[in-house]
């Protein structure tokens, strides 16, 4: 893939990571739990980011270690086949840990990479 494709991929993670934020913002672990449109929105977000990290090209993805690609790609294949056994505490802890730090890591990587 070309670097410019991986710019787009990027900004595309970048903007799901922030919008799972944004919807995430003032909940909690209850709401996750109690709110299946809340549910299913953030499942798809963490989805997309799998998908969009596997479309990343290999160069980019090897001078970027620190980004848990392999893991966003695997969990999205976890959501996405084994969709009858979600375990909402580690997606609840994907959204409320891991992406915020995700996000962080995106922007630095995007921002070099410019």
């Amino acid at each position: 893939m070309k670097p410019h494709n991986d710019q787009i991929r990027l900004s595309q993670m970048i903007d799901f990571a922030e919008k799972s934020q944004n919807f995430a913002k003032g909940r909690t672990r209850e709401d996750f739990e109690n709110d299946a449109m809340f549910r299913y929105a953030l499942i798809y977000i963490i989805q997309t980011l799998g998908e969009a990290a596997s479309k990343i090209s290999r160069e980019t993805r090897d001078s970027n270690q620190q980004i848990p690609w392999r893991n966003m790609t695997a969990t999205r294949n976890i959501l996405v086949h084994e969709f009858d056994g979600i375990d909402n505490d580690v997606v609840w802890q994907v959204i409320a840990d891991k992406i915020p730090e995700l996000l962080v890591q995106l922007k630095q990587v995007k921002l070099n990479a410019e």
